[in-house]
């Protein structure tokens, strides 16, 4: 059996974004079966003790320079903006959220829920919309908040009108709302205090990752030998020895 990684992520976090796109590339080189879990990060916090880094003034400083670096280093197209801060503070994340709880657990057909985290593998629907709600907070400093502005994100993932207004309907149920407070649960069972974490079940050892970085210790976690960076945009990739 192959080994599992579940990636806990959630779209208000850069972070997650580099841990996103990392996955997705490696998932294509690695024998390993990649998973994205939606989670609620500002559930995680409260329940942790724990705060976003933009609350404290020093490592807010430090967090504006390090997006630059990690987005020139892994290709990302993270950008600060004059709406971040705002979006990762007032507005937060719980719609897209539970728009992405929605879709993932389309992915969920023939599975049991009760033995996995609610998910979605690499290469279908929730890969797409997540990047095109990072593309809007972190990119271009667009509003993820309200129905509207949701439903711009679906269209330019090229879905249907149809299954659009399915899923602003689900997103809204109850069904969605507790399973993405299942996931963020499961992630706090692991021992999660923020996001993104890595779920690594292999050869019957379970091990829980924290951070967007951690890619060569996950490498050694899976059998996956020596560690290659992988760099490029979202569809091309450009191999590199580390």
């Amino acid at each position: 059996m192959k080994p599992i990684i579940h990636v806990y992520f959630d779209v208000v976090s850069p972070y997650s974004w580099i841990a996103f796109e990392s996955s997705c590339r490696y998932s294509r080189r690695w024998a390993v079966d990649f998973r994205f879990v939606p989670a609620f990060i500002a559930g995680i916090m409260q329940a942790t003790g724990n705060s976003s880094p933009v609350r404290l003034p020093a490592q807010k400083k430090y967090m504006v320079e390090d997006i630059k670096r990690v987005a020139h280093h892994f290709q990302v197209p993270l950008k600060i903006n004059d709406n971040t801060f705002t979006a990762v503070l007032e507005k937060g994340s719980l719609e897209a959220q539970r728009l992405l709880t929605a879709i993932a657990m389309r992915s969920m057909i023939g599975v049991d829920p009760s033995s996995s985290a609610f998910s979605s593998p690499p290469g279908e629907l929730l890969e797409t919309v997540a990047r095109q709600l990072w593309l809007r907070i972190w990119s271009t400093g667009e509003d993820i908040t309200t129905n509207d502005n949701l439903r711009t994100v679906l269209q330019d993932s090229l879905i249907s009108v149809d299954l659009i207004d399915k899923l602003l309907i689900e997103k809204a149920s109850t069904s969605v709302k507790k399973a993405l407070r299942s996931n963020t649960e499961s992630a706090l069972a692991l021992g999660a205090f923020g996001l993104p974490i890595f779920h690594i079940q292999c050869n019957g050892q379970s091990n829980m990752i924290f951070g967007s970085d951690r890619l060569p210790i996950i490498a050694d976690l899976v059998g996956e030998g020596r560690f290659i960076c992988l760099f490029g945009g979202f569809n091309n990739s450009l191999l590199l020895s580390c």
